[in-house]
């Protein structure tokens, strides 16, 4: 038993020395690679449930990891998520060529993404809400889709920081 569990920490203790040892070197796609195979290798070999790199992996991960790159629904729109839907079965055979097109492309757009919504806090929370307006806002993620457009996501925004100053107020009162 104790040589499986030396196995994993091994696994687990190269991966940690690949990661620090690129920490200082340049070339970040270097060091991706690096820890892409070193991932892709404890996954298959030394996983204690190898995995099966298919594209039933590919989709749970590219669904994962949507989720998890905007978990708030409150940068990406549908119009994002249909660019990067090509490559929902695409992940696992990218992982084996140990390309990173997809995650590269997807941390640019959210980036993006984010820039564009930092003027909304400047905009929303520079003059008085309207309180005498009767709306909804959605506060489950797991409810709330995507926004559409542009101005449905800023509408969003807005929704989202006047709910964020009525629960201030609230919670001080």
């Amino acid at each position: 038993m104790r040589k499986k569990n030396l196995k994993y920490v091994g696994v687990i203790l190269i991966a940690a020395i690949a990661f620090a040892g690129f920490k200082y070197y340049e070339g970040n796609q270097k060091r991706e690679s690096v820890i892409n195979s070193i991932v892709y290798d404890a996954l298959v070999n030394a996983h204690f449930q190898p995995k099966e790199v298919d594209d039933k992996l590919s989709v749970d991960v590219f669904e994962s990891y949507i989720e998890s790159l905007d978990y708030g629904k409150r940068y990406l729109t549908k119009s994002d998520l249909k660019l990067f839907e090509g490559y929902k079965k695409q992940l696992d055979d990218q992982f084996k060529a140990n390309q990173l097109e997809f995650f590269d492309q997807s941390y640019q757009v959210i980036q993006s993404r984010i820039k564009e919504s930092k003027p909304y806090f400047e905009e929303w929370l520079g003059k008085p809400f309207n309180y005498d307006q009767d709306e909804f806002w959605q506060a489950n993620a797991e409810k709330l889709e995507y926004a559409k457009t542009s101005k449905e996501l800023k509408d969003y925004w807005r929704k989202h920081l006047k709910y964020r100053v009525i629960s201030r107020v609230h919670d001080k009162m």
